[in-house]
């Protein structure tokens, strides 16, 4: 299905044999292989660059066998790009697939008080279910849920190097920059704030240079990491992240994704009024990350 946003739209798109019959947002595979095309469409007035990489489970994967785990492009104004999708391999049972995206990924690389790093992070995604030969059952993973706070009235969902950065007036400053050493497993707090009446499930993942990298909790990696969070929490995670090895500066962000597994085609009863949260990206900032 297309998601329209301010000045493009964009969609993962599969043959009408594997569509779910009612919905655009599922696709039915039988076999192992799950082929289609990615659209995306600048409407606006001026071009954009783009980085573009597929996900498949919320694990980072070549959108074609033979692909770069991220693509590049430039789209001129009005321009449309129709971007082959085949992914391999696939286990019975449901999967979550997407595209994940940043328009110009790169802007103001060395500036991290740059405005467009906190109000252009401009991370987007286009999700669908993929249904493996008719099965419907879900991956079971485990979810890590700590102890949390009262949830607040502030962002939903922030990174920060404090358990609790929130400043006089109750709201949480934007990181937008870090200085680490090469190599360095450094401290981060990943903040997920819910404010509804029931728990959410999140998926976490991490960028560097808009590759995927492991976030680690208790010396542990994950790819991506797994959080329950009870109603009405807020649950700061603490966690680390590998910088690396090479001294040089690195875009950097985080990911969430609400309810890793849910049923798309389906409004479910876990996930009952927060449906029309399925389908964003909620990212951090994109943060300066300057390995000396």
């Amino acid at each position: 299905m297309a998601r329209e946003h301010p000045g493009f739209s964009f969609g993962i798109h599969g043959t009408y044999a594997e569509q779910v019959p009612g919905t655009y947002d599922a696709f039915r595979v039988e076999g192992n292989t799950f082929m289609g095309q990615f659209r995306l469409w600048n409407a606006r007035l001026e071009a954009h660059s783009f980085a573009i990489t597929c996900l498949v489970d919320h694990v980072q994967t070549p959108c074609t066998p033979h692909g770069a785990p991220v693509q590049s492009a430039v789209l001129q104004a009005d321009e449309e790009i129709l971007l082959p999708l085949e992914i391999p391999g696939l286990a019975r049972g449901l999967h979550d697939f997407s595209v994940t995206f940043w328009q110009d990924p790169y802007a103001n690389h060395e500036d991290p008080e740059a405005d467009s790093r906190v109000f252009e992070s401009n991370t987007y995604c286009a999700r669908v279910s993929i249904f493996v030969d008719g099965d419907t059952t879900p991956p079971a993973p485990d979810y890590l849920s700590v102890s949390g706070r009262p949830s607040h009235n502030s962002t939903d969902f922030t990174v920060s190097q404090e358990l609790d950065p929130r400043v006089e007036g109750g709201s949480f400053p934007i990181m937008t920059h870090i200085s680490v050493s090469a190599g360095e497993l450094f401290d981060l707090y990943i903040h997920l704030n819910n404010r509804e009446s029931a728990a959410i499930d999140y998926a976490v993942t991490a960028f560097i240079n808009y590759q995927q990298i492991p976030i680690y909790r208790d010396g542990e990696p994950h790819k991506p990491l797994y959080v329950h969070v009870p109603a009405v929490t807020w649950q700061p995670m603490a966690v680390q992240v590998r910088a690396p090895d090479e001294p040089d500066l690195y875009e950097f962000i985080i990911v969430e994704t609400l309810f890793p597994f849910a049923r798309l085609d389906v409004e479910t009863e876990e996930s009952y009024g927060i449906d029309a949260l399925l389908n964003n990206a909620y990212s951090s900032a994109r943060i300066l990350l300057e390995v000396r």
